[in-house]
């Protein structure tokens, strides 16, 4: 049993659980991310001491050079403050800050944290929350004016989709001279580790549960993680990190007895799935068809993190 990516986040009802599951999953992706900027030693390595921090203030300089003086705007698809507001606050010292600042979140209770959190960075009246899925949505729609924007694809998401589908989805929500920030969990010389350890950190394992939760009400077993390949028709094979949970065993043998007429509990509950690309992979795919150009892309010392700005053509 799975579910879409865009049910995770969004509200199945307006109750109060149902707004303290999405407050909480809001909330488990900011906490990895405060540890992450926190600590400038993760993504660093004795030989090449660039972190992840290290790797969103550079691109926060690529922004800026990318923009050349003019003004734009930043529309940021899955707000998350922690990087954004780091990014923000840099920009905002070499005197490039922002015209406006979008949010678009399909999940209702990230509206007011990142008010608040750009707020502190940018006047209140150019930052405009939009709870909206943003597959429904265009360039349009995010458009304020004819400056250009900058779409910031941040936290990993890009590889919660195929690279067709995101391809596409990029198309329709930019415009020529448009600038795409995207981050990518990377795959170097078929090291696992990273992704391993990510997985394994307690938020990603109650984010998994809260997603579990949402599709069934069976008790729950046991947590994993794998990585497997995916027939994406790429060389190196394209991988993915797989989430799910196993429904306990002991519950789909009462459901088998009890419950014959409706159907059986599933055997595993898939909660995530996310693709892997390698560094060159990452740059190729964005490239591919001819419509973005490829500015900028860096990586963590450890080369397991990928940012890259791209341009609309």
């Amino acid at each position: 049993m799975t579910r879409a990516n865009s049910r995770k986040y969004a509200p199945q009802s307006g109750d109060r659980a149902e707004r303290s599951r999405l407050a909480e999953i809001f909330g488990l992706m900011r906490r990895l991310n405060e540890a992450a900027i926190g600590d400038p030693t993760i993504g660093a390595t004795s030989h090449d001491p660039v972190g992840l921090r290290d790797l969103l203030t550079m691109a926060a300089l690529e922004v800026s050079h990318a923009a050349g003086g003019q003004r734009y705007h930043w529309v940021e698809l899955g707000p998350e403050p922690t990087k954004t507001c780091h990014m923000l606050e840099r920009l905002a010292r070499l005197g490039v800050a922002p015209a406006s600042y979008t949010a678009v979140d399909i999940n209702p209770e990230s509206a007011e944290t990142m008010r608040a959190g750009v707020s502190r960075i940018l006047p209140d009246a150019l930052v405009r929350p939009l709870t909206v899925d943003y597959d429904t949505i265009g360039a349009a729609d995010l458009a304020l004016d004819a400056a250009p924007m900058v779409i910031t694809h941040l936290g990993f998401q890009e590889g919660n989709d195929t690279p067709a589908n995101t391809r596409a989805r990029l198309m329709r929500l930019t415009r020529p001279g448009d600038l795409v920030l995207s981050e990518m969990q990377v795959v170097a010389d078929g090291a696992l580790g990273g992704i391993g350890a990510f997985y394994a950190l307690p938020e990603m394992r109650r984010f998994s549960e809260l997603t579990a939760r949402s599709v069934t009400r069976a008790t729950l077993a046991d947590y994993a993680h794998f990585v497997v390949p995916v027939d994406l028709a790429e060389s190196p094979p394209v991988l993915a990190a797989v989430c799910a949970h196993e429904v306990d065993r002991d519950a789909r043998g009462r459901a088998d007895r009890t419950q014959a007429d409706e159907a059986p509990l599933p055997a595993w509950v898939l909660t995530n799935v996310c693709i892997k690309l390698s560094d060159r992979q990452f740059r190729r795919i964005r490239e591919e068809g001819g419509h973005f150009e490829v500015l900028w892309q860096g990586l963590t010392g450890d080369r397991t993190i990928a940012i890259q700005l791209s341009r609309r053509l």
